[in-house]
């Protein structure tokens, strides 16, 4: 699908990994999330939902 799954600094290994994202784990077609990784991937993560998923998620309000 030519979609991006991660970025790497240099060498494409676990240790020089800055991101990685995951798709259609909830909606098919939709992103579900991204990780940024300080220091590759044993290093320390952030891991932030999709917006799409966040606001699917959220209940709607009715007045």
């Amino acid at each position: 699908m030519g979609r991006v799954t991660g970025t790497w600094d240099g060498t494409k290994d676990d240790a020089h990994q800055l991101t990685e994202y995951t798709y259609d784990t909830l909606l098919k077609g939709q992103p579900t999330s991204s990780t940024r990784y300080v220091g590759g991937k044993a290093g320390r993560r952030i891991r932030r939902p999709s917006p799409s998923t966040t606001a699917s998620a959220a209940p709607s309000q009715t007045s």
